[in-house]
């Protein structure tokens, strides 16, 4: 059932997969675009099911119900074909957990941007480079290409919280807190190793906001994200952070 739920969603062009808790049993949604639609309801039992067993492959604590997880995971289809996955968990005050699954974007397939010319002639000097957008605009997708334009056979880390694109080229390294691999210190630990770029996935804190700023005020290019619809908010939120 967990790989026919997986490809009904790429068949319908979905960009996310809702598995939420409601009482004795679990709402199934597809997300496309701004548009959430409930596809069906399933029985609460084969709803834990899929759950443990989508946590399983993303390697996350599959008896930890109450706090927030993050994962990600490659899931098999057929023909050997295989998709991406990022997945988030998340408890409610009753112990009743519900997950969210991110389809990511095929890295085999190069993305066609409408400003290529642009992205071609992107000065990308040192300094912080700041992508604002809301969830699902394709801020990572957006630096990663601009990476691999810019930065060929050139020293790339990335940093994420799960790692999404997955880059043979780049140095990926990925946030845990529990063995102290934190925002701030993994970003402390790339400054050692002399990147000809620095990727932040994303900030989120004060703490991740004023480590990045230090690297790129010491002379490196660094690339992150923030959540906003707006720029002038996402210039607000960061000011706020430093």
């Amino acid at each position: 059932m967990a790989k026919e739920l997986i490809q009904r969603a790429i068949d319908r062009g979905a960009s996310d997969i809702y598995l939420i808790a409601s009482k004795e049993k679990y709402k199934l949604y597809f997300r496309q675009m701004t548009a959430r639609d409930l596809v069906e309801e399933i029985g609460l039992e084969v709803g834990l099911a899929l759950l443990t067993h989508f946590k399983f492959l993303a390697g996350m604590n599959t008896g930890e119900r109450r706090r927030v997880q993050l994962g990600a995971c490659w899931y098999e289809l057929e023909e050997s074909n295989a998709k991406r996955l990022r997945l988030s968990t998340v408890g409610d005050f009753g112990g009743n957990e519900s997950l969210v699954i991110r389809l990511l974007h095929d890295q085999n397939k190069e993305l066609d941007f409408w400003f290529d010319e642009e992205l071609e002639n992107y000065d990308c000097k040192r300094g912080l480079h700041l992508f604002a957008g809301p969830v699902g605009s394709g801020k990572t997708s957006l630096m990663f290409d601009l990476a691999r334009r810019h930065f060929t056979d050139l020293q790339v880390i990335t940093i994420e919280e799960p790692v999404e694109l997955i880059d043979s080229d780049f140095i990926q390294l990925q946030v845990n807190e529990v063995i102290g691999n934190s925002y701030d210190e993994l970003i402390k630990l790339s400054l050692r190793h002399r990147p000809d770029l620095l990727i932040v996935g994303e900030i989120r804190d004060k703490l991740t906001a004023q480590a990045v700023l230090r690297a790129s005020l010491t002379g490196y290019t660094v690339f992150s994200t923030v959540h906003a619809l707006l720029l002038e908010v996402s210039f607000r939120d960061y000011q706020s952070w430093v």
